[in-house]
């Protein structure tokens, strides 16, 4: 048996169970909770950091690492007011969100569009590592690949209990994930008959849980890998007992006997015996804790069984090890399961006859059916088979839409003959609006109101606006004026506003006229109406030039109006307004036509008028390659006079809630929502975001917290500036200043940095107070000092990798101790 490797490997795994089961207690006035202060105060740094003069590299390397972080640190954040900021959720804890920069997961698009690769950068369950398993030594590097994933947020029904709303879908035969490791240099190991000894005892960080390899064969291209990770690792003595804690529950283990022969142990678990368990073996105990078997070790004089408390199990098989491509004869256990359905593995070895090099692992899970995740939610608990997802300790979350912030798009009918517009315009001025009616004085079904009409066009057939033929907005008739030219999907900031022609007096030439939203203007004209009568109306700082028409001996009313609708300095025939919303949505109300004599024409009985909604390519976070549309449809139904409404895009769905409304959700992320009541006419609200709705998907690991997000009034986001930290932060410690005369951070021991000498006293022997595999932080406080140190330089790194990840460990007190063995499984203690 190999001692060296045996202690190498122990001190690894009760490294690795101590990162998952370690409680920091205590606090003092100067507490290591507060770090990074006093080295950083309200976003700025003030101290040295202390390297020794003949420090080795590791010491430097984490001398640079903490500065890294604390450069990040040294930050301020405030609050800014901006117009249609989202608020999004927040998730605490070790996660990422499918997000690059500025790119934004929106509905519809799918997860791999946006991110496709997750790495240590993004996950700390992702962080690299080293394997050293003796023939040779490797890093280990870890992602989790979403590449070929085609999940996306929809708004639609669920699809078994047809509940509608937004969910994370996921189709049956997506693939749902890849996981890889690679070994950079390869995973060596010599072959000994079918055995692959080096492997086996050797721990691999799986998506943050560490794992064991107790078994590793390879027979012909056929490789096998058995692992075992767990809540707690440790090693019993034959006889041996001791008491766990796992989450809140004590569990009392006892090696009840060790039988070196056969390498096998029983082992009793609050007082309920196992079977006897040979070395890789798991069995479950009750309903809530599995027992398993990692190795069997004795000498003469007693028996030693190495063992895990809340085992998992994995194996994983390929029978052909030089192939590159998934395979379906290559299989995955986890736990006491069955080869799991829906998975594919690839092991990529070389073989020198007698050696084999591991390059890398990867792993691909495939949906069997289909998944809606809804908000708040991961797609963990959702699948049949959970232990797809490799290993329990990660999962992906749906934290839900945005929030942007909206604005109302109103269509409600007036009785039953007709309906208004209420919106907002991009001044946040709030217009009601009388759209279409079917029994307007003297004509059928036209727009306006019942007894005015409603003109957003230009009308000049002879090209003489004076003509009692050219006039075309009547006596208290609506209007629509623009700030400036207007389209139908393209122009997203004109101030847009609904006036009305409410009276004109001759004797003093005056014009009034009245802004729905409340504003009245009395302007005005020169000339004599009919022949040269004009004025000026000025809205919004821009002037739409007006002409007065005479008495009327035609159908035309006396005194009519033509007016320059957008403002360009000229009446063309045709020339439409479009409405602009708050938020930049466009809405075309419909074509509109004028007869001979320069009044509106009626739309006609039994005929009807789409009104689109418009929202232009560039309020999207990507081009969507042409404008989205909300079309909404009007008719003129019945000899009654009724009109209808209805919307023909998106396509609807009914809500199984409340079968009287239909529902649906744009891309953009409009929400629609039409009313059909038992009786009378159909309503529509669209609910328009200020800015592009995004959604909000998660890769978590461990324990996390979803909180949803909001908009503070008027947009308000917080924003992060950076205070750069001059050059010149780091010192050696023959230049270092005075002790006590300014913050320090201290990295090396005694041996190497006399700083770090001086706050432990210059002892004689250098090496006091410290073991091997093992590091402090400690805070000298009547010194100003923070010391990192460890007994070996890997030790250092380690100390000064956790400090670095302060927030990734419960740091406490003025003193804790760093195990620090194992750089990739590293964790701290409590120094009483």
């Amino acid at each position: 048996m190999n001692i060296g490797k045996t202690v190498k490997k122990i001190a690894a795994l009760a490294a690795g169970a101590t990162m998952l089961g370690a409680t920091i207690m205590g606090a003092t006035a100067l507490d290591l909770s507060n770090y990074p202060a006093p080295f950083v105060t309200n976003g700025v740094w003030d101290g040295k950091i202390v390297v020794g003069a003949n420090a080795a590299t590791s010491d430097v390397v984490g001398a640079i690492d903490l500065a890294a972080a604390l450069q990040a640190d040294a930050t301020i954040t405030s609050e800014v007011n901006v117009p249609g900021a989202a608020g999004t959720a927040t998730v605490i804890g070790d996660s990422a969100e499918f997000k690059a920069g500025s790119d934004i997961l929106t509905l519809g698009e799918a997860l791999s569009d946006v991110k496709e690769t997750f790495g240590e950068d993004d996950l700390e369950a992702l962080k690299s590592g080293v394997l050293d398993t003796g023939a040779g030594t490797t890093p280990v590097k870890q992602y989790l690949k979403f590449d070929d994933n085609t999940a996306e947020v929809v708004y639609e029904p669920e699809g078994e209990d047809d509940v509608l709303g937004d969910y994370l879908f996921f189709d049956d035969g997506d693939v749902i994930f890849e996981y890889h490791m690679e070994f950079t240099e390869s995973a060596i190991s010599e072959i000994d008959g079918d055995d692959l000894p080096d492997l086996e005892g050797e721990v691999l960080n799986i998506l943050g849980a560490p794992y064991t390899i107790v078994d590793a064969t390879v027979d012909d291209l056929d490789i096998l890998l058995k692992l075992m990770g767990g809540e707690v690792a440790d090693v019993l003595r034959d006889g041996e007992t001791k008491t766990y804690d796992i989450d809140g529950k004590s569990y009392e283990v006892t090696a009840v006997f060790i039988d070196s022969d056969v390498s096998s142990a029983k082992l009793s678990v609050n007082g309920v015996m196992t079977k006897e368990l040979e070395e890789g073996d798991t069995q479950v105990l009750g309903s809530d804790v599995t027992v398993g078997v990692q190795e069997i070790l004795t000498n003469q004089r007693e028996g030693l069984v190495e063992f895990y408390l809340g085992a998992n199990k994995l194996e994983l098989s390929d029978d052909d090890f030089t192939d590159t491509d998934y395979a379906e004869e290559s299989s995955v256990k986890i736990g006491s399961t069955s080869a799991l359905d829906n998975v594919d593995l690839i092991i990529k070895a070389t073989n020198t006859s007698d050696e084999l090099r591991i390059s890398y692992i990867k792993f691909q899970a495939v949906t069997d059916t289909e998944y809606w995740v809804p908000a708040g939610k991961g797609l963990k608990e959702f699948l049949e088979e959970p232990e797809v997802m490799l290993s329990e300790t990660w999962d992906i979350v749906y934290a839900g839409l945005m929030k942007t912030g909206t604005t109302d798009i109103e269509f409600n009918s007036v009785s039953d003959e007709g309906y208004k517009l209420t919106f907002t315009n991009v001044d946040g001025d709030e217009y009601v609006v009388p759209y279409l009616h079917s029994d307007i004085d003297d004509y059928d079904f036209a727009f306006g109101s019942d007894d005015d009409r409603l003109i957003y066009t230009e009308y000049n057939d002879i090209d003489d606006p004076q003509s009692v033929n050219d006039t075309f907005i009547s006596d208290d008739a609506y209007f629509v004026v623009s700030d400036k030219e207007t389209d139908a999907d393209t122009v997203d900031d004109a101030i847009t506003r609904v006036l009305r022609y409410k009276s004109i007096t001759t004797s003093s030439k005056v014009v009034t006229f009245e802004d729905l939203a409340g504003s009245s203007w009395s302007v005005s004209y020169i000339g004599t109406p009919g022949t040269d009568a004009e004025g000026d109306l000025i809205v919004d700082g821009k002037t739409h030039k007006f002409y007065v028409g005479d008495e009327s001996a035609t159908d035309a009313e006396d005194y009519a109006l033509s007016i320059d609708l957008d403002a360009d300095g000229d009446i063309v025939d045709g020339t439409q307004v479009y409405l602009v919303t708050h938020g930049g949505a466009i809405i075309d109300l419909g074509a509109q036509t004028f007869d001979a004599n320069g009044i509106l024409a009626d739309i006609g009985d039994d005929l009807n008028v789409s009104a689109v909604i418009s929202t232009p390519v560039d309020l999207f976070d990507e081009d969507p390659g042409a404008a989205e549309t909300i079309e909404i449809f009007f008719e003129d139904v019945s000899a009654d006079d009724e009109v209808s409404l209805d919307v023909t895009t998106p396509a609807m769905q009914t809500d199984d809630a409340n079968d009287n409304y239909d529902k649906a959700m744009t891309d953009y992320g409009a929400y629609v929502e039409q009313f059909n009541p038992e009786s009378g006419q159909s309503s529509l609200k669209i609910e328009f975001p200020l800015v592009q709705r995004g959604v909000q998907v998660f890769v978590t690991a461990g324990t996390v917290e979803v909180h949803e997000g909001s908009t503070t009034s008027g947009g308000a986001i917080t924003t992060t500036t950076v205070n750069p930290i001059a050059v010149g932060l780091a010192v050696l410690d023959t230049e270092a200043p005075a002790i006590g005369s300014k913050n320090m951070i201290v990295v090396g021991g005694p041996c190497i940095n006399t700083v770090a000498a001086a706050l432990m006293g210059n002892q004689a022997d250098c090496t006091a107070g410290f073991e091997a595999g093992k590091a402090v932080i400690k805070m000298f406080a009547d010194k100003n000092a923070l010391l990192v140190a460890g007994y070996s330089a890997q030790d250092t790194l380690g100390a000064c990798r956790v400090l670095a990840k302060y927030e990734m460990y419960d740091l406490s007190g003025t003193e804790v101790e760093v195990i620090a063995a194992d750089l990739s499984a590293l964790s701290v203690n409590t120094v009483q």
